[in-house]
């Protein structure tokens, strides 16, 4: 899925954060969560998955989407691809707190 959306395979990130997680403690994972691209309840689930493996992962941020973006686009004369997206309300994610603890992954909903 990384790949379809960014062109490139998500496995440099993934190897990445396995090396952190050798040197570091406290890790903060940062996600974001885009309707259409990653909203989906298996998706959301199969990182936290990933996560769970990892001992010195602190938390997972998810980072809901939003417009804020779209008018800095604008003064670029710049097409902004995801203009019919709706931005997520911080409430109707909440949830997925759930599934962070179904693999003992603490979940933070980040604020807009």
């Amino acid at each position: 899925m990384h790949k379809k959306y960014t062109g490139v395979s998500n496995k440099l990130i993934i190897d990445n954060l396995k090396r952190l997680n050798q040197v570091f403690n406290n890790i903060i994972v940062r996600v974001p969560f885009v309707p259409g691209y990653n909203d989906e309840n298996n998706v959301q689930k199969d990182i936290y998955k990933l996560l769970s493996n990892l001992k010195n992962i602190q938390r997972v941020e998810i980072m809901p989407y939003h417009r804020l973006g779209k008018s800095k686009y604008e003064g670029l004369g710049r097409d902004y691809r995801l203009k019919e997206l709706k931005a997520v309300n911080k409430k109707e994610i909440d949830y997925l707190k759930n599934f962070g603890l179904e693999c003992g992954i603490k979940v933070y909903i980040d604020a807009q």
